[in-house]
């Protein structure tokens, strides 16, 4: 891994500054959070940071904000994404629930991550957006470069939905087509909610056939591959 460079690092101790809503926990609010959930993309206190991380640490893994090693492509889509879009997905529908402020008891902060990440319990239906299929819905999203609407798919979709192909006669997959607009974002999201990166490793290949913008868009992802693979 790429270790980031001096003006990226500037950036990612920064991010809370460019983001306004990254200066308070995702989960509780609480002021200045210091660590970044690297499946979520968003930042969170040191005590939610925990319950994340015992939720499941080979899928809520969190880091150090302040870390030397941020990698390019982790720098884009958390300044891409934020608290504030995940949550305008992950607490679209909080039932009425009251959100666990900075003060609350732990037990309440680890009941609310657990059904706010784990139980999907708060977010509305993608296909109340439109009559069209998930499928549909993050093409769609995709081509019009809509990051809130690639979140709201994605957090609801499973990865059969992410590895669909475009249509029957159309074989990319939603990952190739964020690569080929330029949207490394939105791919590099995919790749971590479940798209299937080795079978990609050899689309991004075959995309070396189409023109040499198409083809540079497909190195940089193929890198960022690798590094979601190694």
């Amino acid at each position: 891994m790429k270790p980031a460079t001096t003006s990226e690092l500037a950036s990612m101790v920064t991010i809370r500054t460019r983001l306004p809503c990254n200066g308070f926990c995702v989960d509780c609010d609480a002021p200045n959070p210091e660590w970044a959930s690297l499946h979520l993309d968003v930042l969170t206190c040191i005590e939610c940071s925990d319950i994340h991380r015992n939720l499941g640490s080979h899928i809520f893994k969190v880091r150090l904000l302040d870390l030397d090693d941020w990698p390019t492509s982790r720098l884009r889509v958390m300044v891409a994404i934020g608290n504030s879009l995940a949550n305008s997905a992950w607490e679209s529908n909080t039932r009425q629930r009251q959100k666990p402020q900075p003060n609350s008891s732990r037990e309440e902060k680890a009941a609310w991550i657990r059904s706010k990440y784990g139980l999907k319990e708060f977010l509305a239906l993608s296909g109340g957006l439109t009559k069209a299929t998930p499928e549909q819905q993050l093409i769609e999203a995709l081509i019009r470069s809509d990051m809130k609407s690639n979140v709201l798919v994605v957090v609801n979709a499973m990865a059969d939905v992410t590895n669909a192909s475009v249509s029957p006669r159309d074989v990319k997959t939603p990952t190739l087509v964020a690569c080929a607009i330029g949207n490394l974002a939105i791919a590099q999201l995919l790749m971590w909610d479940g798209a299937n990166v080795k079978h990609f490793l050899g689309s991004a290949e075959a995309a070396q056939s189409w023109s040499t913008t198409k083809s540079l868009k497909a190195a940089a992802l193929r890198s960022c591959v690798q590094r979601h693979i190694y």
